[in-house]
């Protein structure tokens, strides 16, 4: 049986191409490294793996991540 639980979120997050994510609705800053950056976005945490990535904040909610990424995840 599939989990019929839904999460709403004010979240947006768009990727372009494998070298750029842009997020929007970032509540805070879990944690910070090279290879791996955690974000808290309403309900869920956002975890980008990758390599080289950078965090550059746009707007008090919203970040653009740049870099070699791999992957993300919602870690709930």
């Amino acid at each position: 049986m599939f989990n019929t639980k839904i999460i709403k979120s004010r979240a947006y997050v768009e990727l372009r191409g494998n070298n750029e994510a842009l997020i929007e609705g970032c509540d805070l800053l879990k944690s910070y490294t090279e290879d791996e950056i955690l974000l808290s976005l309403d309900n869920v945490d956002l975890k980008i793996k990758g390599r080289k990535l950078l965090m550059e904040a746009l707007t008090d909610d919203r970040i653009a991540i740049t870099g070699f990424i791999i992957s993300l995840e919602y870690v709930y």
